[in-house]
């Protein structure tokens, strides 16, 4: 594919600082104007008869890759005559008269919604072409004459077709916030502009425009390592976190987060997503060896013998505990938007069972879920009707939201939720107690025999999971160890839908795949990661 030749005809600088013409009946008279149409028409046309889009799919791989080049070189050319016409519009519309400034001759308040009308640009884009446009040309020093451009290295890049407007974006919003700053040294700035201009227009490998502004970054730091300080504490007044209105089940958050906390929250999140999470064990032997003696309590998981001298004795690690049930497959059934979320459950959950966390109206924090007696005792998710069942569930507001019934049987395990149980006419039947809920020596024992979530794949510690009542306290089923298993949040939540099911056997967790993962529906033991087993 081959080049087209393409023909400019530059306006002269004087004609690009002129005046515009105005003729009798008041309006704008046209100068250039049409000669320009012109001239720009005749590259489109050009351009149409060397390319089409509809020619593309036909081209081989060294034409698609010159055609990218050759493109972008032409996109170069016209964003520095974007930047520096949008300037022009914006001095013409500020520096004259108010019924002579270019914006209002055209019915526009100012240049920016002059941009947006003839070029059907954002505001944003509007006001950044302006931003930056008016550092890259030159200035009017009055008595002084016209003055170079603010920024001159990339003024004669831009002009060159060398660089790209993202790119000059980046530098040019550098070095206006560095040197605003007291004590910032025009020397130091011309250096920064100078390089960074250079290492994005090298011949051989240039930077592009993420690598530049990242080299921005690091210059800025360079140039005032102790000048961001008052940005900092303006920034800090902008930090929030806001509940949105609930809408189709969800509720939307939003808001600002300090660095360093999203920098903590996204290494929590790390902690939890990651395929390599790994259980504490100095915290699970310390455990062991602490509440040894705590397995006679009611409820514990022991048979009844009082001081049981069972010890937890380490696997070696060369040793396979489980050929099966081990080789789980991956978890691709979540999108890392969802992990992430899940993982902010997972946080939430484990904060507020913490004893270190404050309490509300003087007992730990609790969500109330409310749920009909007939509802919570049925087994399918559906009335007689065909009406989907359904909890309501306080929310951040206070109001009262419909929640699954999913939901509701999750609640009764979460420790930070609570479940209430009514008739059909509101009156009160139960409320989940305490007692309900497993205990801390229980959760202990439960940990050590589990290590983690006893869904195959799943690498979520102990410490970050809930305890799932394999048969549900409503049922019948007790809150002992011999009925209790660890699973995550978004496992213990998903349990009824997503194909896995749990069950107990002699106090030993099993569990059953999907059907599409297990088309045999083979019940397999669960084995800890932790590699831990049982010796009398």
């Amino acid at each position: 594919m081959e080049s087209p030749t393409i023909t400019l005809t530059p306006l002269a600088p004087g004609e690009r600082a002129g005046s515009a013409d105005f003729g009798d009946s008041g309006g704008v008279g046209v100068g250039r104007s049409a000669g320009l149409e012109a001239v720009f028409a005749a590259v489109a046309d050009q351009l149409d008869g060397a390319l089409a889009p509809g020619e593309v799919p036909g081209l081989s791989d060294a034409e698609i890759v010159s055609g990218l080049i050759a493109v972008e070189s032409l996109q170069r050319k016209l964003a520095a005559l974007q930047l520096t016409l949008a300037a022009a519009a914006d001095a013409r519309s500020r520096d004259r008269v108010p019924d002579l400034a270019l914006a209002s001759v055209y019915g526009c308040k100012n240049a920016v919604e002059l941009l947006q009308r003839t070029t059907l640009v954002s505001a944003s884009t509007a006001r950044q072409r302006i931003r930056v446009g008016q550092t890259v040309v030159p200035r009017n020093g009055y008595s002084l004459g016209m003055l170079p451009p603010q920024h001159p290295h990339l003024a004669a890049a831009l002009e060159d077709g060398a660089l790209g407007i993202e790119s000059a974006v980046s530098i040019a919003g550098m070095l206006d916030r560095t040197g605003k700053r007291p004590g910032s040294s025009p020397e130091a700035l011309d250096i920064a502009e100078r390089e960074l201009v250079t290492a994005a227009t090298e011949p051989v490998l240039p930077l592009h425009a993420d690598q530049t502004r990242v080299q921005c970054g690091v210059w800025e730091q360079f140039l005032d390592p102790d000048g961001t300080l008052p940005d900092e504490e303006a920034a800090f007044m902008r930090r929030g976190f806001r509940f949105g209105k609930e809408r189709g089940g969800l509720v939307p958050v939003s808001g600002a987060l300090v660095p360093e906390a999203a920098a903590l929250l996204a290494r929590l999140f790390d902690s939890v997503n990651s395929p390599r999470t790994a259980i504490n064990d100095n915290s699970i032997n310390s455990t062991a060896t602490n509440n040894s003696a705590t397995n006679g309590e009611t409820g514990s998981g022991s048979s009844g013998h009082s001081g049981s001298s069972v010890r937890f004795v380490p696997v070696p690690e060369s040793i396979d505990t489980d050929t099966d049930s081990d080789a789980a497959p991956t978890d691709t059934a979540r999108t890392p938007d969802q992990k992430r979320h899940d993982a902010l459950a997972i946080l939430l959950q484990t904060a507020a069972r913490h004893p270190e966390t404050p309490l509300l109206g003087g007992a730990p924090v609790t969500v109330l879920v409310q749920v009909t007696d007939t509802d919570l005792a049925a087994g399918s998710t559906r009335n007689d009707t065909g009406t989907a069942r359904s909890a309501r569930l306080h929310d951040h507001n206070g109001f009262l939201v419909p929640v699954s019934m999913s939901a509701a049987r999750h609640a009764a395990c979460a420790g930070a939720t609570q479940r209430i149980t009514q008739d059909a006419r509101g009156r009160i039947l139960g409320l989940e107690s305490p007692s309900r809920v497993f205990t801390p020596h229980q959760r202990r024992a439960i940990t050590l025999r589990d290590g983690g979530c006893v869904i195959p794949g799943c690498n979520t510690p102990a410490s970050w999971c809930e305890i799932h009542h394999v048969t549900e306290h409503a049922q019948g089923g007790p809150t002992h160890t011999d009925n209790g298993v660890l699973l995550c949040w978004y496992h213990h939540r998903s349990l009824d839908t997503s194909g896995w099911r749990v069950r107990m056997s002699d106090g030993v967790p099993e569990i059953r795949a999907p059907r599409w993962l297990d088309p045999e529906q083979r019940w397999r033991p669960h084995h800890p990661p932790g590699k831990l087993k049982l010796a009398a």
